[in-house]
């Protein structure tokens, strides 16, 4: 298990794109997918491009802001926080920010056996489209807001997740691999028995904080959050079938997906 402050990363050159960003999770961590933090300023435009390759589809996440998405599609995309635009490896596309802009972004290959990994057009869902749907799981001690599963053909998954204030809680993830990237709260995870820890205090996200958690070993852990809700940019792999939900023993011992 890994974990990282925003603060103290440098932005580099993201693959072969042009555009720089901080690197969350690299593919030298010995998983299938990258991810990275991107900031624009209002006026400042980047190029959406499969940064490593044609076979990687790129999943960009807004947390703050709002701009315009120009496709390759033909597609026009009007972006404000909290939706996701899913772009395959044969769709590029022009990004123009309107005002500051934080964008997580994922980048991941497609799945060579399994044709749904190349969806034909691009995919734009909005948090409130999914708040109150089958996609918005309760986990007993917050929310999960599924943005991408493995029907919609983009072979990774992307959630938002809120966890309750004053929450203390066991999590293991035995079949998937997940990062997952606060944007807002305060709180705790510990892992390996209990032998290492790591704090994140995050006002919100309108700022340039965040803390990333990579669960690189299916790694058991346990996060606590203070006196605030937390909220979080999490990243599934392989995808989710979407309906999973944390199953807790009579004690609270553990969960799974």
């Amino acid at each position: 298990m890994k974990s990282k402050d925003v603060q103290g990363i440098v932005p580099a050159r993201i693959g072969n794109s042009g555009i720089t960003g901080k690197e969350l999770v690299s593919f030298e961590n010995n998983v299938d997918f990258a991810v990275y933090e991107i900031t624009m300023q209002a006026g400042e435009s980047i190029f959406l491009v499969p940064a490593f390759g044609k076979e990687y589809n790129h999943i960009y996440y807004m947390f703050l802001g709002s701009a315009t998405a120009e496709i390759s599609t033909g597609d026009i995309a009007e972006l404000d926080a909290h939706v996701v635009l899913s772009l395959t490896g044969d769709m590029q596309g022009k990004l123009i920010a309107k005002e500051k802009v934080r964008l997580f972004s994922v980048y991941v290959k497609q799945s060579s056996e399994n044709d749904t990994s190349n969806p034909a057009k691009p995919l734009v869902r909005t948090l409130k489209e999914i708040v109150g749907t089958a996609r918005d799981i309760d986990f007993g001690y917050g929310h999960s807001r599924r943005f991408l599963v493995k029907g919609d053909g983009f072979n990774i998954s992307i959630h938002n997740t809120t966890v309750y204030l004053n929450t203390s809680i066991p999590l293991e993830y035995k079949n998937h691999i997940e990062a997952v990237y606060y944007i807002r709260g305060q709180g705790k995870y510990t892992w390996n028995n209990g032998e290492e820890e790591h704090g994140f205090t995050i006002d919100d996200a309108s700022g340039d904080e965040g803390t990333l958690f990579l669960m690189d070993n299916n790694d058991a852990h346990h996060v606590e959050t203070k006196g605030v809700e937390s909220e979080a940019l999490c990243v599934f792999y392989p995808a989710l079938e979407g309906t999973e939900n944390h199953k807790f023993d009579e004690e609270g011992a553990s969960s799974s997906y």
